[in-house]
């Protein structure tokens, strides 16, 4: 079975990619629920989001409905010691599903969607070549197709 998405947009945000780890609570009541750099990060792909969403020609119906795709590509600076010239896989922390949260709250916040349960997806974390400094996000939205409704991305 062929399912057809298209593309809305594309949102690149520059920066390193923080993690949303989850609450900690501790013993004696307290709760640590995120970092100063993560409420940071959230607010720079708040903005981004928003920025996305003013400038785009048609303007969005927002949020979106149904299904929507969501593919994020995050990239890491390599580590100096590392002097591979090529683009490879991060397989190292933080981890995937804790670069995804602090996205798709964005998400929602932002209303691109009604709820980050309607988003399906892929991510991806790369390293960046020896010497490429430019870390950050790339967030590509899709939405399903209408039946009869022609799709450049098909998957």
């Amino acid at each position: 079975m062929s399912i057809n998405w298209i593309h809305i947009a594309t949102v690149r945000v520059r920066g390193h990619p923080v993690p949303q780890n989850r609450p900690r609570v501790y013993r004696h009541g307290g709760v640590m629920s995120s970092s100063p750099t993560v409420k940071t990060w959230r607010d720079v792909v708040a903005l981004e989001m928003m920025a996305a969403k003013a400038t785009r020609y048609p303007p969005l119906t927002l949020p979106l409905t149904g299904p929507v795709r969501v593919d994020l590509r995050f990239m890491f600076a390599r580590p100096k010691r590392d002097k591979r010239k090529e683009t490879s896989l991060h397989d190292r922390r933080p981890d995937r599903d804790n670069l995804d949260k602090v996205i798709l709250d964005c998400l929602e916040k932002c209303r691109w969607v009604e709820s980050d349960a309607q988003v399906v997806g892929s991510i991806y974390k790369w390293w960046l070549p020896a010497g490429d400094t430019e870390e950050g996000v790339q967030i590509d939205v899709y939405r399903l197709a209408e039946p009869g409704e022609v799709s450049l991305a098909s998957r």
